[in-house]
């Protein structure tokens, strides 16, 4: 509720009404309360969010190495060893397309945080010049939110380079005798043909994340940042 005291007053020969806004001391408070609050609901939200993608990624990635293990070093069928892999891409489908969603919104969201914020740092915020940044708290928000953005590509470029290490499993199994010498030619094979032809990876923003895509991306970054340095545009 907000008490309006109109005051009327003479400047220079011209009447000019002012209105002014005063707030009581309970509404200020209840505001910063649900400011935090809120705060704390949405980073709570967020944490939950990329930590379930980072560990479901990283269990994944551990559940591949072990399937690809369990088959180069025990005898196995081959039917059974594909149906494990059928239900690996279950739960690759379920983590590409349940809980990248929320993750990739998050990921934005924390990207253009650090993106403002490291231009509020450098002095390039037209608006809020009297703010004086605390350098080291600004320096620790900002490498907080980039740590968040990456880790996600991180553990999705680690699943891509796992699923990518399945596809040659098959000829290491053929080049592998002592261990599959019981095993008939016809399965090898029929192991070689499916694991070449396994296509899986891992996504986020319906893109492939890989090792290598991802290392161009940070490369360039970085060459960008240090050309708009060298042309003297960051001045802080």
């Amino acid at each position: 509720m907000y008490y309006i005291e109109y005051m009327h007053q003479s400047v220079q020969g011209m009447n000019v009404n002012e209105i002014i806004f005063s707030r009581p001391n309970n509404v200020i408070i209840l505001m910063k309360v649900m400011l935090i609050v809120g705060t704390l609901w949405h980073d709570t939200i967020q944490a939950t969010v990329i930590s379930s993608y980072c560990l479901q990624a990283q269990l994944l990635t551990s559940y591949l190495h072990f399937l690809r293990a369990k088959l180069l070093q025990y005898p196995i069928h081959s039917i059974d060893w594909m149906r494990e892999i059928s239900e690996f891409k279950k739960l690759l489908k379920y983590l590409n397309k349940d809980l990248s969603s929320p993750a990739c919104i998050f990921t934005f969201i924390n990207l253009c945080w650090a993106i403002s914020g490291t231009l509020w740092l450098l002095g390039f915020d037209h608006v809020d010049k009297e703010t004086l940044p605390i350098s080291g708290i600004s320096i620790l928000n900002v490498g907080l939110w980039l740590t968040i953005t990456l880790a996600p590509f991180l553990q999705a470029a680690r699943l891509t380079g796992a699923c990518k290490l399945m596809q040659s499993v098959g000829h290491e199994v053929r080049a592998r005798p002592f261990v599959h010498q019981g095993t008939p030619g016809s399965e090898l094979d029929s192991i070689l043909l499916y694991a070449s032809s396994l296509d899986m990876s891992a996504t986020l923003f319906k893109i492939p994340i890989t090792g290598r895509s991802l290392a161009i991306g940070i490369t360039f970054s970085t060459v960008v940042i240090l050309v708009i340095g060298q042309c003297h545009y960051l001045s802080y």
